[in-house]
C-alpha cells in the first residue's frame, strides 16, 4: 500500500488535493513521486491547521466563558476595578507582543498585537463610560488609531494585520469627516466625502507601490495596494448608480441657482486634480528612474474617469446610462486583467457584466417575466449573453497576448 492509499483510502473522493494531483498526473503534468510529496506535504499542512484551529477555538471559549461572568456581574462592579483589571489585559497582550518578537514567534506576535489593538479601544470605551466622558465615535476612533499605530506598525507584520488596521483607519476617517461636516450644508459636505472618495484610493495606491515601503513592509504595501484597487474598483463600480439622480437639481437646491456654476467649478476642480495627481505621480516615478507602469497608469486614469463622469455630466435620471456605465467599465477591467493576466478578475469581470444586463432586463420586462413566454425568452437572453461574454473574454485574452508579445 502506498503513502496515498494508507493516507487517504476509500475517503479520497473527498480529498480536492487528492483528486486534483490525480487528474495532473495522468495529464503528464507531474511524476508519481511529486504527487506523493505534494500530498505529504498538504498532510502535514493539515495536521498543523487542525491543532491550530483546536487552540483557537480553545481560547475562544475561554474568552467567551470570562466575558459571560463579567457580563453577569458588570453593574455590581466598581469603576475603578473595571479600569485595573482592564489596564492589565493591555498590559499582558503587550508583554506577550516584546516576547514573542523576542522568541521569533510569529503567531504570538501576530495575535498578540490584534488582541493588544482591540483592547486600547475598549479601553477608551470603558473608560468614557466609568466617567461619563461626553465624546463623540469619531473622537473615541482617532485616539484608538494615533495610541495604537506605533504598536501595530512594530510588531503586525502579516497582511491580516495590515488588513485589519487598513479596515479601522477608513472607518475612522469615514466618522470623522461626518463629525467635520455635521453642520457646514449639504454642498460642503457633498464635496469633502467626494475629495475622500477620489483620494484615499489613491493614497493607498501610491503607499503600496512606494519601492521603500515595500522593502520593508511587503506585506502592509501590498495590502495598501490591494485595498487601493478595490476602494477604486468599487467607487467607479457604485458611481454607475449616479446616473439615476440628477445630482444638477441637487446642487441648485444646495446653493442656489445663483451660485451653481460657482460650486459646478469647484467640483470640477476636486474631480480633475485626482487624474492629474495621477499623471504626476507617474511622471515622477519616471524621473527617478522606475520604468513605467502603463497598465497601472491607465487603470488609474480610467477608473476616475467613471467615478467622475455621473458627477460632471448633468443626468436625466435614465437607467440605461448607469447599465451602459457600468458594463462599460468592467469590459474596461476585463482588458486591464487581460493585460496583467489576472483570470480571477476576468472572471469577475464576465460574470458581473452578465449580472448587471440580466437586472437590468428584469427592471424592464419584470411584469412580463411570469408566464411561459417570459421564463423561455428569459432563457435564450441568458444563454446569449452567457455566449457573448465567453467571445469577449477569449478576444480580450488573445488581444492581450497579441501586445505582450
Amino acid at each position: 500500500m502506498t503513502d496515498r492509499e494508507s493516507t487517504y483510502g476509500p475517503l479520497a473522493v473527498f480529498s480536492k488535493v487528492y483528486r486534483k494531483t490525480g487528474r495532473w498526473e495522468r495529464e503528464g503534468l507531474i511524476t508519481d513521486a511529486q504527487r506523493d510529496a505534494i500530498l505529504a506535504f498538504e498532510r502535514a499542512s493539515g495536521s498543523k491547521r487542525f491543532v491550530r484551529t483546536l487552540f483557537g477555538l480553545a481560547l475562544f471559549f475561554i474568552g467567551l466563558g470570562m466575558v459571560s461572568l463579567i457580563a453577569a456581574n458588570w453593574v455590581h462592579i466598581p469603576g475603578g476595578i473595571k479600569l485595573s483589571a482592564h489596564f492589565l489585559l493591555n498590559l499582558l497582550a503587550a508583554s506577550v507582543m516584546f516576547r514573542a518578537e523576542r522568541e521569533n514567534s510569529p503567531w504570538w506576535r501576530e495575535g498578540a498585537t490584534a488582541i493588544f489593538f482591540a483592547l486600547n479601544l475598549t479601553f477608551i470605551v470603558l473608560t468614557g463610560q466609568v466617567f461619563h466622558l461626553s465624546g463623540n465615535t469619531a473622537a473615541a476612533l482617532s485616539l484608538w488609531i494615533l495610541i495604537s499605530s506605533p504598536a501595530v506598525f512594530l510588531f503586525g507584520r502579516s497582511a491580516a494585520m495590515a488588513l485589519v488596521w487598513t479596515v479601522a483607519a477608513l472607518v475612522t476617517l469615514g466618522y470623522g469627516l461626518e463629525e467635520l461636516t455635521d453642520h457646514a450644508g449639504r454642498f460642503p459636505e457633498f464635496i469633502t466625502f467626494l475629495a475622500a472618495f477620489l483620494y484615499t484610493p489613491l493614497l493607498l495606491l501610491g503607499a503600496g507601490a512606494c519601492e521603500l515601503f515595500r522593502a520593508r513592509s511587503p506585506a502592509w504595501a501590498g495590502t495598501f495596494y490591494r485595498s487601493g484597487m478595490v476602494l477604486l474598483i468599487a467607487g467607479a463600480s457604485l458611481a454607475s448608480l449616479g446616473w439615476y439622480d440628477d445630482l444638477s437639481g441637487d446642487m441648485v437646491r444646495w446653493v442656489g441657482e445663483e451660485n451653481y456654476w460657482r460650486s459646478w467649478s469647484i467640483t470640477a476642480s476636486i474631480c480633475l486634480s485626482a487624474p492629474a495627481a495621477v499623471l504626476a505621480y507617474d511622471r515622477l516615478r519616471r524621473a527617478r528612474g522606475f520604468d513605467p507602469d502603463h497598465t497601472g497608469l491607465w487603470f488609474g486614469i480610467g477608473s476616475l474617469a467613471f467615478v467622475i463622469a455621473p458627477v460632471l455630466v448633468s443626468s436625466p435620471g435614465y437607467g440605461l446610462l448607469s447599465v451602459v456605465h457600468f458594463t462599460a467599465y468592467w469590459v474596461f477591467i476585463a482588458w486591464v486583467a487581460a493585460r496583467i493576466r489576472s483570470d480571477a478578475l476576468m472572471s469577475w469581470a464576465v460574470w458581473l457584466i452578465t449580472l448587471r444586463l440580466i437586472i437590468y432586463y428584469f427592471e424592464i420586462f419584470g411584469g412580463l417575466l411570469m408566464n411561459g413566454i417570459g421564463f423561455i425568452v428569459t432563457g435564450l437572453l441568458l444563454l446569449l449573453v452567457l455566449r457573448a461574454s465567453a467571445k469577449i473574454r477569449a478576444r480580450l485574452s488573445m488581444n492581450a497576448q497579441e501586445s505582450a508579445s
